[in-house]
């Protein structure tokens, strides 16, 4: 009696027995957990948004210059998208060049710190940047279902 109530929960000395001759400890191992790098994780991070802003950007150009060609709507939507991808592309990538460089003080002036910290440890434009892209993709969606499912009227009035 003298031992804690927590004490009789210890699995450690529970078994399970099936038989006489088998027996099983009820305890399992807990998994064990690859972490990478922050340093890692940042460099990979820096590629890929490295590549989607040339990407975006031979994109953007291409349809920049090919406006006068093809002006519908679905052309201009698109662009912005693409716009869209390279702004967030670009946040992204200062957020994992901040990621790569912790503790840098801006001539320890408090409001430019803040707003420093606001903006990339805090991901806010990067957050703002991922939300314009889901909220384009919804609006190229739904102008091509309208464009399918109610061509005659998408063909009056847009």
């Amino acid at each position: 009696m003298d031992e804690p109530f927590s004490a009789s929960f210890d699995n450690f000395s529970e078994v399970i027995t099936i038989n006489s001759t088998v027996t099983l400890p009820t305890t399992l191992r807990s998994a064990t957990r690859l972490t990478v790098p922050k340093e890692v994780a940042a460099t990979v991070g820096l590629i890929i948004c490295g590549i989607a802003i040339c990407a975006n950007s031979v994109v953007l150009a291409v349809l920049v210059r090919a406006r006068k060609q093809f002006g519908s709507s679905v052309h201009t939507l698109i662009a912005n998208q693409s716009a869209i991808d390279l702004f967030t592309s670009g946040f992204i990538m200062l957020v994992y060049i901040e990621m790569l460089t912790p503790g840098l003080n801006y001539n320890g002036n408090k409001i430019l710190d803040g707003a420093i910290c606001f903006f990339f440890e805090s991901q806010t434009m990067a957050v703002a940047g991922l939300m314009a892209d889901v909220i384009g993709l919804v609006v190229i969606t739904v102008e091509r279902y309208f464009k399918i499912v109610h061509a005659i009227a998408h063909r009056k009035y847009l």
